[in-house]
């Protein structure tokens, strides 16, 4: 399945969660967890080109990075938004865009 499909799937899903009813728990108030990360990616040209690895790293030794920042119901665990970036996005600017 390729990214786009996953994005879709995605938007239906957390739009369908911010129609669901909030009452009772949480004393009625929305909480949002958030979260950021990094992964790392197969060594190959085109990741090499979008996520490019550490100047610090010689050339072949190490791989392409991505940060990712996700909020997340508190309520229910469901994945509400998503920001992904290279080494040069912080966090804290990916979860301000969401």
């Amino acid at each position: 399945m390729d990214e786009q499909a996953l994005s879709g799937i995605f938007k239906h899903t957390a739009a369908r969660l911010n129609k669901m009813p909030k009452d009772g728990l949480l004393n009625n108030r929305r909480v949002i967890a958030v979260e950021g990360t990094g992964v790392r990616m197969p060594d190959t040209p085109e990741n090499q080109r979008v996520w490019p690895q550490w100047s610090s790293q010689k050339p072949g030794c190490g791989f392409p990075t991505a940060r990712i920042c996700a909020c997340f119901s508190l309520e229910s665990g469901a994945l509400l938004s998503y920001a992904m970036g290279n080494k040069k996005n912080h966090e804290l600017l990916m979860f301000r865009e969401q």
